[in-house]
């Protein structure tokens, strides 16, 4: 394939393009040789540039949203263990308070999103426990509130953008 011109005037290979390259090296491959001139791996290892574009885009294609909910829920739970508030050096954990809610409803979304299908049960499920999650900290947020609040917060939080992006492909 012949090499286009670029802004700077260099014969590079545009984006997209079928040069292989060296799986082992990334070196650009000659076609009229079957080794890589720079490492001599056989050109059989080759990949061309839109094969590993494809390769990329179907890793992204995969569905993280389950994996993201998870996460948020996992991330929800462990907050629900720190301090909530402190206030002359004594903590309040959150599990002493409103925290044993977000625990037991990140329990529940962590459980939900491992054994069902990421379709409507388990986004609908999502959705409602990442709102949860995210409503019960802010009430606890004050002057004197910890880490740990912020922790559920942003667990929640991350639930509920997972559910909302698993509803978008409903």
């Amino acid at each position: 394939m012949a090499a286009e011109s670029t802004a700077s005037g260099e014969g590079q290979e545009p984006v997209g393009s079928d040069t292989a390259y060296c799986t082992d090296c990334g070196t650009e491959l000659d076609p009229s040789k079957d080794y890589c001139g720079e490492c001599g791996a056989a050109q059989s290892k080759a990949q061309s540039q839109n094969d590993f574009l494809a390769t990329f885009d179907d890793l992204l294609d995969q569905e993280t949203e389950p994996k993201v909910a998870m996460g948020g829920a996992g991330v929800a739970i462990v907050g629900s263990f720190l301090p909530w508030a402190s206030i002359l050096g004594q903590s309040v954990l959150g599990i002493d308070g409103d925290g044993i809610l977000t625990l037991l409803i990140g329990i529940g979304v962590l459980a939900l999103v491992y054994t069902q299908e990421w379709k409507e049960k388990a986004i609908y499920g999502t959705i409602a426990g990442g709102a949860l999650i995210t409503v019960i900290p802010l009430f606890a947020l004050s002057s004197i509130s910890a880490f740990g609040v912020y922790v559920t917060l942003l667990g929640g939080a991350a639930v509920l953008v997972a559910g909302i992006s698993g509803y978008r492909t409903l």
